[in-house]
């Protein structure tokens, strides 16, 4: 089981998915706690959904950059961050919204 972040399609399927299991998800908001991320915080649910907006999105984006200049000994939370990185920049381009999808 996974927490997908997404970009949704016009359909109202993803199309662009970041997904971290439920493990390595304590172990990131255990550091998203350590630096205040509060928006990263907003995923803490593992069974709920959520939703950045366009307005939101450049602060997401700075706090995902924030934790991969931490040395990270946890490929799984590392590998997360690096894929929601690309996934907000996907995001921005495009001018849409990235949903949490919980599974």
């Amino acid at each position: 089981m996974s927490l997908d972040v997404a970009i949704l399609g016009p359909d109202g399927l993803p199309t662009n998915t970041a997904s971290i299991r439920a493990e390595a998800h304590a172990r990131l908001l255990q550091l998203a706690a350590r630096h205040n991320a509060s928006l990263l915080l907003r995923m803490s649910d593992f069974y709920r959904d959520a939703e950045y907006g366009l307005s939101e999105l450049p602060s997401l984006s700075t706090e995902v950059a924030n934790l991969l200049r931490e040395p990270l000994d946890d490929r799984d939370v590392r590998e997360f961050l690096v894929q929601a990185s690309d996934l907000l920049q996907k995001a921005q381009s495009q001018g849409v919204p990235l949903v949490v999808l919980a599974d």
